[in-house]
């Protein structure tokens, strides 16, 4: 996908952007290639986009254009999260079906994963329910 890059980006657009990467790759039918895609785009939008997003108004209070530009730094760490686990677990599980991986597989993902971040890197480490 060919990017247009700005000077400046609307607390909106960057917004969207992120719900748009994620948007029909997160859904009930998932495949690897997609879920790679929307992973490399959500680090676009992270290194291009979110630093360049612009709030019309500088007042600092009961600003909520400024509290969303905020908010959108916590949607692209929540957003690259759920696309790395889902690419973690190799299964289809509940609603989700994953097309490379269709069958449920209990015996390696009847399991949470626990993500950890080590610098750049998003670490998982699988829990059973009754682990403490």
């Amino acid at each position: 996908m060919r990017r247009e890059r700005r000077c400046s980006r609307p607390v909106a657009q960057a917004r969207h952007a992120i719900q748009r990467a994620c948007g029909d790759t997160m859904g009930t039918i998932r495949r690897t290639e997609e879920l790679e895609a929307t992973a490399a785009e959500l680090e676009l939008i992270r290194i291009e986009d979110l630093p360049r997003q612009t709030v019309s108004t500088r007042s600092k209070t009961f600003n909520t254009e400024r509290k969303k530009a905020v908010e959108n730094y916590n949607l692209i760490d929540s957003a690259c999260l759920a696309v790395r686990a889902t690419l973690e677990r190799k299964e289809s599980r509940s609603q989700y079906l994953w097309v490379e991986y269709p069958d449920i597989d209990d015996e390696n993902w009847n399991c949470m994963l626990v993500a950890s971040k080590d610098g750049d890197r998003i670490l998982f480490e699988k829990h059973q329910p009754n682990e403490g």
